[in-house]
């Protein structure tokens, strides 16, 4: 798979399910157009997407969601224990108030239209 075409399936796959998340965060937006949202969203790399692809499917993700009033803050968490350890905020159960997205390897009989497992 070429580096564009992974980018392109990585940013579905990381966009797909923040997009869905908005539905519930539609309603607190209407309430009043001048409040601005902070979506906190812990990412969790296990697939070891490369650097740049994530940086760039953050930044079109954020660019998204401004134009609905929400800023996305990114905590990129570590994978090892003794690292997340120095940083408690990932290891500790995930609030209401932020979002966790796991990168996994896609299941090879996964359809190539999906844009997450659940």
């Amino acid at each position: 798979m070429t580096t564009a075409r992974a980018s392109l399936r990585f940013l579905k796959c990381l966009v797909g399910p923040l997009l869905g998340a908005s539905v519930f965060i539609g309603p607190v937006l209407a309430r009043s157009a001048q409040m601005s949202l902070l979506l906190t969203v812990q990412v969790y790399n296990w697939a070891s997407v490369a650097p740049q692809i994530l940086t760039a499917a953050e930044d079109e993700t954020m660019r998204i969601f401004r134009q609905t009033g929400v800023a996305v803050s990114w905590l990129n968490c570590p994978l090892s224990i003794s690292e997340a350890e120095a940083n408690p905020i990932c290891i500790e159960p995930c609030p209401p108030s932020r979002l966790a997205v796991r990168i996994n390897e896609m299941p090879a009989n996964l359809a190539k239209t999906s844009l997450g497992v659940l």
